[in-house]
């Protein structure tokens, strides 16, 4: 009867136990992307040169990222020459990062901020960015739930937010 009663507990609490566990996994991605924007833009400031995020691979975000300021000015990481503030590795648990907005046109896709800690483009122009993270193992309104938008307002500015719906591009419908 015991082992009945457990059995019936555990099949009960292994949903939520799945939920939150993703739920922790897509926290800890977003906190990561949110610390390293917010410590890229600190080090522009601080330092006096822009500071850039790259992913490590080319342009897949899920293999890492790097965050370094860029002191000889070529907008490339140069260990010898430039100041590496921090780097992300490959990202745990299966998720998508896309970007949108004038930095994920490029090849290369990066975000700089300058000294003044607002995100520039390689040209000079200001640039909004938007990183959506999702995860892949899931879809439809399992999927959107398990969806944060980490946005780059052209001004520095960093939050996070979740959409409630596809459209909902900033979040604005949740408020965020």
């Amino acid at each position: 009867m015991a082992l009945a009663i457990l059995a019936i507990l555990v099949g009960l609490a292994s949903p939520s136990y799945l939920a939150a566990r993703r739920q922790s996994e897509l926290a800890t991605t977003v906190n990561a992307l949110v610390g390293a924007l917010q410590a890229a833009r600190t080090e522009a400031m601080r330092r006096g040169h822009p500071a850039l995020l790259r992913p490590i691979n080319a342009q897949d975000w899920r293999q890492g990222w790097l965050v370094f300021v860029d002191l000889d000015g070529d907008l490339r990481y140069t260990p010898e020459l430039d100041a590496q503030v921090l780097t992300q590795s490959a990202l745990e648990g299966p998720f998508a990062i896309r970007l949108s907005g004038t930095a994920a046109d490029l090849l290369d896709p990066y975000l700089m901020f300058d000294v003044n800690g607002y995100s520039r483009t390689y040209g000079g122009g200001f640039s909004g960015t938007t990183f959506e993270i999702t995860r892949t193992d899931l879809s439809g309104d399992l999927q959107l739930q398990q969806t944060r938008r980490v946005i780059v307002a052209s001004t520095g500015r960093v939050r996070s937010c979740q959409p409630i719906s596809r459209t909902d591009r900033d979040c604005r419908a949740a408020g965020g």
